[in-house]
Protein backbone atom coordinates (compact mmCIF):
# COMPACT_ATOMS: atom_id res chain seq x y z
CA UNK A 1 0.00 0.00 0.00
CA UNK A 2 1.48 3.58 -0.70
CA UNK A 3 1.54 6.72 1.66
CA UNK A 4 -0.69 8.59 -0.78
CA UNK A 5 -3.98 5.91 0.03
CA UNK A 6 -6.13 6.02 2.85
CA UNK A 7 -7.20 2.55 4.67
CA UNK A 8 -10.63 1.69 3.90
CA UNK A 9 -11.73 2.09 7.81
CA UNK A 10 -10.66 6.01 7.81
CA UNK A 11 -14.13 7.66 7.83
CA UNK A 12 -13.78 10.12 4.37
CA UNK A 13 -12.99 14.11 4.55
CA UNK A 14 -16.79 14.56 4.53
CA UNK A 15 -17.24 12.28 7.32
CA UNK A 16 -14.59 14.07 9.58
CA UNK A 17 -15.89 17.25 9.40
CA UNK A 18 -20.04 16.87 9.13
CA UNK A 19 -21.36 17.79 12.53
CA UNK A 20 -25.17 17.46 13.60
CA UNK A 21 -25.39 20.34 15.87
CA UNK A 22 -27.16 22.99 13.83
CA UNK A 23 -24.57 26.08 14.20
CA UNK A 24 -21.99 23.91 12.55
CA UNK A 25 -24.30 23.84 9.03
CA UNK A 26 -24.02 27.76 8.68
CA UNK A 27 -21.85 29.21 5.81
CA UNK A 28 -20.37 32.26 7.35
CA UNK A 29 -19.90 33.93 3.68
CA UNK A 30 -23.72 32.76 2.98
CA UNK A 31 -24.99 34.46 6.19
CA UNK A 32 -23.17 37.50 5.76
CA UNK A 33 -24.13 37.70 1.93
CA UNK A 34 -27.72 37.16 2.84
CA UNK A 35 -27.53 40.14 5.72
CA UNK A 36 -26.38 42.65 2.63
CA UNK A 37 -28.41 41.93 0.18
CA UNK A 38 -31.16 42.22 2.96
CA UNK A 39 -29.75 45.23 4.39
CA UNK A 40 -29.63 47.08 0.81
CA UNK A 41 -33.24 45.87 -0.39
CA UNK A 42 -34.53 47.62 3.10
CA UNK A 43 -32.39 50.68 1.74
CA UNK A 44 -33.34 51.11 -1.59
CA UNK A 45 -36.77 50.94 -1.03
CA UNK A 46 -36.45 53.74 1.41
CA UNK A 47 -34.11 55.46 -1.34
CA UNK A 48 -37.33 55.89 -3.29
CA UNK A 49 -39.13 57.69 -0.66
CA UNK A 50 -37.28 60.92 -0.86
CA UNK A 51 -36.75 62.72 1.89
CA UNK A 52 -39.21 62.95 4.39
CA UNK A 53 -38.34 65.67 6.99
CA UNK A 54 -36.93 69.35 6.40
CA UNK A 55 -34.61 70.58 8.74
CA UNK A 56 -35.46 73.83 9.76
CA UNK A 57 -33.38 76.66 8.76
CA UNK A 58 -33.04 78.85 11.96
CA UNK A 59 -31.50 76.16 13.78
CA UNK A 60 -28.38 75.45 10.82
CA UNK A 61 -28.33 79.61 10.61
CA UNK A 62 -27.99 79.76 14.75
CA UNK A 63 -25.26 76.56 14.75
CA UNK A 64 -23.32 78.46 12.40
CA UNK A 65 -23.39 82.38 13.78
CA UNK A 66 -22.66 80.54 17.54
CA UNK A 67 -19.49 78.25 16.11
CA UNK A 68 -18.39 81.30 14.26
CA UNK A 69 -18.77 83.29 17.54
CA UNK A 70 -17.13 80.73 19.76
CA UNK A 71 -14.18 81.08 17.28
CA UNK A 72 -13.88 84.22 17.07
CA UNK A 73 -13.98 84.57 21.33
CA UNK A 74 -11.46 82.60 21.14
CA UNK A 75 -8.82 83.97 18.48
CA UNK A 76 -9.58 87.17 20.47
CA UNK A 77 -9.23 86.17 24.10
CA UNK A 78 -6.17 84.61 22.66
CA UNK A 79 -4.71 88.05 21.29
CA UNK A 80 -5.69 89.76 24.00
CA UNK A 81 -5.02 87.78 27.12
CA UNK A 82 -1.48 87.49 28.27
CA UNK A 83 -0.07 84.09 28.62
CA UNK A 84 2.83 82.40 30.30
Amino acid sequence: MSTNQTSSTEPSFEARHSSNKPWDRFNLRDLIKSSQDALERFFQEREDEGEVIQQSSKWVKGTIWSLMGTATFAVSWLAIAKTD
